[in-house]
């Protein structure tokens, strides 16, 4: 007795390797976005803790500059 085998296993596996590799896509991009943000926001703390040490245009510059290196706009 021959068994025949029907051909959507191998389509339905290639399906969620698709789904797979798209949510990994994308959620890196999500991520290195919300992981920018996070590392200005504690620059921003940071500014915050030594402001009685630097004056406001100090500040303004160091907060543009990490914003820059974070190539946030």
């Amino acid at each position: 007795m021959v068994k025949t085998r029907r051909g959507t296993g191998t389509l339905g596996c290639l399906v969620m390797l698709l789904v797979g590799a798209a949510t990994v896509y994308f959620g890196v991009n999500v991520g290195e976005v919300y992981w920018r943000y996070y590392q200005y926001q504690d620059n921003m703390e940071q500014q915050v803790r030594f402001a009685t040490h630097n004056t406001n245009e100090q500040i303004a510059r160091r907060l543009a500059a990490g914003a820059d290196s974070l190539r946030l706009p």
